[in-house]
């Protein structure tokens, strides 16, 4: 390996190997193969194993939308994960899919205990499903009819114009949305 190459190096192994070390590949083309534990003790055919991919769990999104004017109430994702940073409607999560005849109060209920935020009149506007590798969501979008927002909003939240919104930041699932899928 050369001197301070380190970094380098392990790209172009990792590199020749995605390339060479295939499920079905040419070790006798391979400059490495007289080095090669693998084939040296005659796990060629072993390798590389398959690890069953897991099923995506199921989560169930409620975003609602709340207009004051023109202007959309958006909240900033903290915390980790891949939407972190992103902006998005209000979100309730839950466990389970909501009953039909439970959302509005379910949801309701929600928002003023994580936003303190009075939603009346919560109708449904549509449900998109999301896939990512590890999660399928399923997401319903509701939109608040007569809202009443607090004085003072979270740090993470503003009502944004449509040309602020144009320059924020969102995921896949709320750009279909906002765009009207």
């Amino acid at each position: 390996m050369p001197e301070g190459e380190a970094a380098r190096f392990n790209a172009a192994i990792m590199d020749f190997g995605s390339l060479q070390c295939t499920p079905r590949p040419d070790c006798d083309a391979c400059p490495f193969a007289p080095d090669c534990d693998v084939c040296n003790t005659g796990r060629v055919a072993l390798l590389p194993v398959k690890v069953a991919k897991r099923q995506p769990k199921d989560c169930w999104f409620y975003y609602v939308e709340l207009l004051q004017g023109d202007r959309l109430l958006l909240q900033q994702r903290t915390g980790r994960g891949i939407w972190k940073g992103l902006w998005q409607l209000p979100l309730i999560e839950e466990e389970a899919k909501l009953e039909a005849d439970s959302i509005e109060e379910i949801v309701g209920l929600r928002m003023r205990e994580k936003y303190g935020i009075e939603v009346g009149g919560l109708e449904e506007v549509c449900r998109l499903t999301h896939q990512l590798t590890h999660r399928t969501l399923h997401a319903t979008f509701l939109r608040a009819i007569s809202p009443k927002l607090p004085p003072q909003l979270p740090s993470n939240m503003r009502l944004a114009t449509a040309e602020e919104r144009a320059s924020m930041p969102v995921s896949r699932l709320i750009d279909k949305y906002l765009r009207g899928v």
